[in-house]
């Protein structure tokens, strides 16, 4: 049961929405899980820790980067880079899209 909690955890959100993977090496695409998937209830404790694997601030983008925030609103502003957030102090994107 570990081994199938580690994997559940390594769970992240692909680059653009596209596919989910699994300890990134198990890619399992959008079309897919929308043929072949199922829902499931997942508890609230579950989704903040997936939110909190595959959701970064600004700060941390930044420093993911390393870069200054000037050049992450530049990477923004030329669509490299999408947020799924914006905010007055900041924005949230996808872990997948600052890592690579």
């Amino acid at each position: 049961m570990i081994a199938s909690r580690d994997l559940y955890e390594s769970c992240s959100l692909g680059w653009g929405g596209y596919y989910v993977t699994f300890n990134d090496s198990i890619d399992i695409p959008s079309w897919l899980l929308y043929e072949k998937g199922r829902m499931i209830d997942i508890s609230y404790e579950d989704f903040i820790t997936f939110i909190g694997k595959n959701i970064v601030d600004t700060t941390k983008a930044c420093e993911l980067l390393e870069c200054t925030r000037q050049n992450l609103s530049y990477l923004v502003k030329q669509h490299n880079i999408e947020p799924v957030m914006t905010g007055v102090n900041g924005n949230l994107y996808l872990k997948s899209q600052i890592t690579g």
